[in-house]
């Protein structure tokens, strides 16, 4: 039995082709970014998408009529008509394949709970989490939630160092390493090239700076109240999801994603403030990738 598991979000597209009867992973195929909500727009984001599944079956031997079912995990998908679009785009590509389409929140909820009912936590470029339970779906998606994910912590980085130069708040290691990483003099300087009109500093750019800005872990302490304010925001969101969702309090939470991945402390300051919000949860800090969390869905959806 073959599944096919999609992961799409604002850096790169996966899909991996998946022998459903033991997990083993027959191909894997990338490109760029699968956004509809991407500056490229939603035809972009379609084609990267159709042309990642379509290398994958490729290598893998395997035609699209061969597949028992596909997890598409994607980011942007936020309202109905965003279902819609992909699931137009997949029925027409691909006639007759049985297919999940959801938000990539969505990614670990089998981690968080074989059953698939729990809370799944994807901190990578942005933040995405989503929930399954007794009462139904639900995703709190970017235009819902504080920065997070290494985009947020960047621009929470920025707005920090930018009051502290304006002598509004704690002075900081991070006015001193933003010009450096963004190569201009002052905080000035990246403020004009952050906002300034026609900058090149997009979301996604941005997040590409956060490994070296979490190099000042453990030696800035605005640094770590910018992860620790991040963290609660996660715990908060984390139980919202849980009571619309209809979970017990006992309720599985697994959190990952590059983000984790790329700094681990990070994932260890989640925890605290999920044990701490949420005493009762069952959590699982995972250091597997997003498309890990796709194909666990795909495998589990299709042995059903």
């Amino acid at each position: 039995m073959i599944a096919l598991a999609v992961d799409a979000g604002n850096t790169k597209t996966e899909a991996a082709v998946v022998d459903a009867s033991d997990g083993r992973v027959l191909a894997i195929s990338r490109g760029g970014v699968g956004d509809i909500y991407s500056p490229a727009g939603p035809a972009a984001a379609g084609e990267v998408v159709t042309d990642v599944v379509t290398a994958a079956l490729a290598e893998a031997g395997i035609e699209a009529r061969a597949v028992a079912h596909a997890a598409f995990r994607l980011a942007g998908v936020d309202w109905p008509e965003d279902e819609r679009f992909w699931r137009d785009l997949v029925d027409r590509t691909w006639p007759g394949l049985s297919a999940s389409i959801k938000n990539d929140g969505h990614l670990f909820t089998y981690l968080a709970d074989p059953s698939g009912n729990g809370v799944s936590v994807v901190l990578g470029t942005g933040g995405a989490i989503g929930g399954a339970g007794p009462a139904g779906e639900f995703a709190a998606s970017w235009w819902l939630q504080h920065p997070m994910g290494a985009g947020g912590l960047v621009m929470e980085a920025i707005r920090a160092a930018a009051l502290a130069d304006l002598g509004l708040a704690t002075r900081t290691r991070l006015e001193q390493l933003l010009p450096e990483l963004l190569g201009v003099d002052d905080i000035g300087g990246v403020l004009h090239a952050t906002t300034g009109r026609g900058s090149a500093w997009h979301f996604g750019r941005l997040a590409s700076l956060a490994p070296q800005v979490m190099e000042l872990w453990g030696t800035d302490e605005v640094l770590s109240r910018i992860v620790r304010s991040m963290a609660r925001h996660v715990a908060d969101y984390v139980g919202a999801v849980a009571v619309r969702c209809g979970l017990p309090a006992d309720f599985g939470v697994a959190v990952g994603g590059g983000m984790i991945r790329g700094a681990p402390q990070i994932g260890e300051v989640v925890r605290e403030e999920l044990v701490k919000a949420l005493p009762g949860t069952r959590i699982t800090i995972t250091a597997g990738t997003a498309l890990d969390g796709a194909i666990r869905a795909a495998v589990a959806e299709a042995r059903r």
